[in-house]
């Protein structure tokens, strides 16, 4: 959750790593973060919980705190930059080939 692309089913889609933004868990339409933590109804115990934490004064510190001294989302983030990085290099990998491919037919005709 505390990272930018959460590996929500929206932004898996976005990736093309899942074939619709639909919720693995339930039949709403896009799965994000907010999806999950609010209204997703296989989640609603651990809503509740998480909003009584976040209500009570005296958990919120401890939350924040632990949330930014973890490393809680940053293998995700790595992965999620790797995950572009090789994307990146796919995509000119394929544009170089296809430029070939063009330049070939160009000098055949």
């Amino acid at each position: 959750m505390k990272v930018v692309h959460c590996p929500t089913s929206q932004y898996l889609a976005w990736t093309k790593k899942q074939p619709t933004a639909k919720c693995c868990w339930c039949t709403h339409r896009t799965q994000v973060r907010e999806h999950i933590s609010n209204s997703c109804p296989l989640w609603k115990c651990q809503q509740e919980i998480l909003w009584d934490l976040f209500a009570d004064e005296r958990c919120c510190q401890p939350i924040f705190d632990f949330l930014s001294t973890a490393d809680v989302g940053r293998l995700l983030l790595a992965l999620a930059e790797e995950d572009a990085q090789s994307e990146a290099l796919e995509w000119e990998l394929r544009e170089r080939r296809e430029g070939e491919k063009r330049e070939g037919k160009r000098l055949r005709n």
